[in-house]
């Protein structure tokens, strides 16, 4: 939660190799709806810039679609 950080870029792969674009999000949580159900996966992310510039990958993590995943949101309150 660094204050240079604009938002975040979320890459998939299938084979560890190849990570294509899925989204963005400007809060630090996604949820990927263009997952084929029983496929598995792995995601990394990177955080940007208002200028562009990305971070580098981090570290990627396997989820397989399908499953469930215990999610934690944050309470907003106005």
């Amino acid at each position: 939660e660094h204050e240079g950080v604009a938002g975040y870029r979320i890459y998939r792969s299938t084979d560890g190799r190849i990570f294509e674009p899925v989204g963005s999000s400007f809060i630090p949580g996604f949820v990927d709806l263009s997952g084929v159900a029983g496929q598995t996966y792995l995601y990394t992310v990177v955080s940007y810039a208002i200028d562009g510039y990305e971070s580098i990958f981090a570290d990627p993590i396997q989820a397989v679609i399908g499953q469930i995943y215990e999610v934690n949101l944050p309470i907003i309150t106005r």
